[in-house]
């Protein structure tokens, strides 16, 4: 950054509100929209994240809430053990913007929620979920326990537990290993999804991975081929499918087989290798639903599975890709910001004691030794998105500890505030405020701080947030190209990234990116100069907008 190192003030006015005090540490969590494929309603995230401190030892202070830092959302602590934590969050997710959470911990008071609670673990998967099995278990053959609120866990089973993809998971030996789920309403659903991630060890043996015997099953033949069958309402196997390409061995594949009134499809990954028309509706059994085996007694998996779930409800191609983008790679899904640290009350000051004289009164108020910065920071220019803003300003004339950044939707831009400090010797500093309204307008100021003095507020300016991400008007302008190149036989809208003539004549284009200082540094030598360009410009905005002119001289 242009001025130095930053982070955040331990005792800030947050733009998002605070859960409660008792949590002490909270970190922002950024899902970012490019990773989801369409708006999905109630979708549970999974979130894996390392090198976490403050929290207690079972992850039970950990607490997720929206992006206003306060409206909590259910969350399944699968795993919390040596800094490292797996867990599920449900929430909405965004194909257009990105989804902001936040994750508090740090309070040695708290215990788990119960389960059924709100926010409890069982209504992460309120969502059509009819069972769901994360075979994170630990000893010698645990019952597989159901994290839904439908009480589908094993009663009979043998098999292994192991690291797994997703924290725990299972190995299965290919002649004796099963795990057995009895049959309830629930498993019989209408439509269904059933999903679960697999590494096959071989590739030239019947093998199923999850199975409800003469109703569906799905896993892999003889041939090394993706092996699905589906029973009707009058007992035939109306799917009896091998696939053409052949499976993997030796890789983590996550596998979802989906059945909508009239459409079985076996889904590898994010592709589809089965697709079959199915006439009537599925058959209904008593049978178990088998992990790792046909009936509990055959054709059983020689591999490793992981994170088992049946839905009672066909999932679209959208929900698994962005399921498989999830949880293949959870660090590249979604990013974390700095830790923040619980604001720090300020007591009201107590009336003094008419028993005290008025130098007795003076002499116990706190007095401030720092000395006050000279020169206040001049805001030139704040660049915008859908959800944040990048502020640019001068650094003050004298040495500073940081600044107090104030905005709000007033003039007096004093709804929200948050301090930064400073390092660096730089003629300006730029400093992003994220978690901002679409489509709104903010007025922002700044002034320097020194420990506890201060010193007089910058200059307020007014922008205004757009409704659309950057990457709409990007993509928006592809297409006119694509239109233009189609019907014209060129490209002839000019793309504002693209480089521009030299900046020595006395106009210049902006491009994505230019600040006033830069281009005042590039132009005359000298980056303060950038209030001449704004005198050459009468009526300049503040933010600076691709393939706008600007006028550099007389």
């Amino acid at each position: 950054m242009l001025g130095g190192l930053f982070f955040v003030d331990p005792d800030p006015s947050y733009a998002a509100g605070w859960l409660d005090s008792s949590w002490g540490y909270r970190m922002p969590i950024t899902i970012h929209y490019q990773s989801v494929a369409a708006d999905l309603a109630d979708f549970p995230v999974l979130i894996n994240l390392t090198d976490l401190s403050h929290i207690n030892d079972n992850g039970a202070d950990i607490r997720f809430t929206q992006s206003d830092g306060t409206t909590q959302v259910p969350r399944e602590i699968e795993s919390f053990a040596d800094g490292t934590l797996w867990a599920w969050v449900k929430t909405d997710l965004s194909h257009s913007e990105d989804t902001v959470l936040y994750m508090y911990y740090g309070n040695s008071a708290a215990t788990e929620p119960d389960a059924s609670s709100d926010y409890g673990s069982q209504n992460v998967w309120t969502n059509g979920y009819a069972g769901v099995w994360h075979l994170n278990e630990a000893g010698t053959n645990p019952a597989a326990s159901d994290s839904s609120s439908n009480g589908n866990s094993s009663t009979t089973q043998t098999w292994t537990p192991d690291t797994g993809l997703i924290a725990g998971g299972g190995t299965f030996n290919g002649s004796s290993n099963s795990i057995n789920i009895p049959s309830k309403d629930s498993l019989n659903p209408a439509s269904i999804t059933v999903s679960a991630w697999v590494k096959a060890d071989v590739n030239n043996k019947w093998q199923y991975a999850v199975l409800k015997n003469n109703q569906w099953d799905f896993g892999r033949d003889n041939s090394g081929k993706y092996y699905l069958a589906a029973w009707n309402s009058d007992g035939n196997n109306v799917a009896d499918e091998h696939s053409v390409s052949s499976a993997d061995t030796g890789s983590w594949e996550l596998i979802n087989f989906t059945y909508d009134g009239s459409e079985a499809k076996y889904y590898v990954n994010t592709g589809i290798v089965i697709d079959k028309a199915v006439t009537k509706s599925l058959m209904t059994t008593e049978n178990p639903v088998n992990i790792g085996s046909q009936g509990g007694s055959s054709n059983y998996w020689d591999g490793m599975i992981d994170e088992v779930r049946i839905a009672d409800v066909a999932r679209s191609a959208d929900w698994i890709d962005t399921e498989y983008t999830n949880q293949a790679d959870p660090t590249k899904f979604l990013t974390t910001g700095e830790e923040e640290t619980a604001p720090i009350s300020t007591p009201t000051p107590t009336p003094a004691s008419h028993n005290l004289s008025p130098a007795e009164n003076h002499a116990s108020s706190p007095v401030c030794s720092a000395v006050k910065p000279i020169g206040n920071p001049d805001l030139f220019q704040i660049d915008t998105n859908s959800s944040s803003a990048k502020l640019y300003f001068t650094t003050s004339k004298s040495d500073v500890s940081g600044y107090l950044i104030s905005y709000g939707l007033t003039a007096d831009a004093q709804d929200y505030a948050t301090k930064i400090y400073y390092s660096g010797s730089k003629w300006i500093v730029d400093s992003t405020i994220n978690g901002l309204s679409s489509n709104t307008a903010y007025y922002f100021k700044i002034k320097p701080l020194n420990g506890c003095n201060s010193g007089e507020w910058s200059n307020a300016m007014l922008v205004k947030t757009s409704s659309q991400p950057a990457t709409y008007y990007q993509n928006l302008l592809s297409q006119v190209q694509n239109i233009a190149a189609n019907v014209l036989g060129a490209a002839t809208i000019v793309n504002p990234n693209q480089a521009v003539p030299s900046i020595n004549s006395c106009s210049y284009i902006v491009v994505a990116g230019d600040t006033l200082w830069d281009i005042a540094q590039r132009k005359y030598g000298n980056g303060t100069k950038y209030q001449q360009i704004i005198g050459l410009n009468p009526g300049i905005s503040s933010i600076l907008h691709p393939r706008q002119t600007l006028t550099l001289c007389h």
